[in-house]
């Protein structure tokens, strides 16, 4: 059935393939499916800024880390949206909690850099946030004296 035609070529494709779950579906489901409208397919990237993601659409998480990654939950602003995607589904409780799964320590290595360029990209917000304000109370200030 499906489920062996995919195990076969994943088995057989593992190394060759960085992201072999697309190709997958594309394998066992390439005359049966169609293209879905840019509108549904939604990049979120793991520097995006909080309010950034369209409130519709299949979201696509580019970059590391991503929401169910350790310390996803905390800082990316998006990955609510995976929470409560993934605890409406049958999975059991502990399938949902990433630091309770070897795979998302194992992980923690190979994507320190990203969670350094998260939290570069959150303190250069804050930055331009102040920096924002400041140039709003500089003039009131100015015009007090």
């Amino acid at each position: 059935g499906i489920s062996a035609r995919f195990f076969a070529f994943g088995q057989e494709t593992v190394a060759a393939l960085p992201s072999c779950d697309q190709t997958l579906l594309n394998l066992v489901f390439g005359g049966n499916c169609f293209d879905l409208g840019r509108e549904f397919n939604v990049r979120v990237y793991c520097t995006a800024a909080p309010g950034s993601t369209p409130a519709r659409g299949i979201l696509h998480y580019i970059g590391s880390p991503k929401p169910w990654d350790l310390g996803g939950r905390l800082l990316l602003p998006h990955a609510r949206r995976w929470y409560q995607a993934v605890n409406q589904t049958a999975l059991p409780w502990r399938a949902k909690v990433p630091w309770l799964q070897t795979r998302s320590w194992q992980r923690l290595p190979k994507i320190a850099g990203g969670y350094w360029r998260v939290l570069r990209a959150k303190y250069r917000r804050l930055r331009q946030t102040d920096q924002k304000a400041q140039n709003v109370t500089a003039p009131a200030a100015r015009a007090e004296e």
